[in-house]
């Protein structure tokens, strides 16, 4: 989102190329407050420069959105072992997105883009849900790639030659999404003993027999 020719927003680099694409279909004023699927989606986009996701529904959905954004990048049949590719789709809604609509679609849409992006090698990056991320994690996993877990929130597969050292690198990697705000850490207060309270003791004095019967001592 350009705001002027010498200026670049927060989604554009200082070439006035748009930096996320998964970024650029949400309102930037409402990152706050985003569901988590949202945030790991934006995560993923930071990284991906290609796309794979097709819908099942009539009706506009997040996933149209994800593939009009990476315009050319999107549903490619071109890959490189450099590309990062994100992969996302409709969830399972009860109704026009079930199982048994679902899985046919996955292979004849997805399956051979995903069989292109591993065999140029490229590394894959999907989300943690149970309709079309589990179906790419599974096709993964079976083809012989390593599926690794991003810090930021997501899943990582790459060929298994790569995957000693990914790994290593993700150990470097802090978990908190890159878009999210720095929380300032609170410094620790030390704790404050209370003052000991002086109790004053009261000694009873005993009554001889003079002073219960009324006499005086002098």
């Amino acid at each position: 989102m350009k705001e002027d020719r010498n200026q670049y927003s927060y989604n554009c680099d200082a070439d006035g190329q748009e930096i996320n694409p998964i970024l650029s279909t949400y309102n930037v004023n409402k990152l706050g407050s985003l569901p988590a699927r949202a945030a790991t989606d934006i995560s993923m986009g930071f990284a991906a420069n290609k796309y794979i996701g097709k819908s099942l529904l009539n009706s506009p959905s997040r996933t149209d959105l994800y593939q009009d954004s990476y315009a050319e990048n999107a549903n490619t049949d071109r890959y490189k072992a450099g590309d990062v590719v994100m992969v996302s789709g409709n969830r399972f809604d009860g109704k026009s997105v079930i199982r048994s609509t679902l899985e046919p679609f996955f292979e004849q849409n997805y399956l051979p883009l995903l069989k292109a992006a591993r065999q140029a090698k490229a590394t894959i990056v999907f989300g943690d849900g149970n309709s079309v991320d589990a179906l790419a994690k599974n096709y993964l996993s079976e083809s012989g790639y390593t599926v690794l877990e991003h810090p930021h929130g997501y899943n990582e597969a790459l060929p298994q030659e790569r995957a000693n050292q990914r790994q290593q690198e993700l150990a470097g990697v802090i978990a908190q999404s890159p878009f999210q705000p720095d929380v300032p850490t609170p410094e620790p207060v030390e704790p404050v003993e209370p003052p000991e309270l002086e109790i004053p003791v009261y000694t009873r004095k005993k009554k001889t027999a003079a002073t219960s019967a009324g006499m005086s001592l002098v």
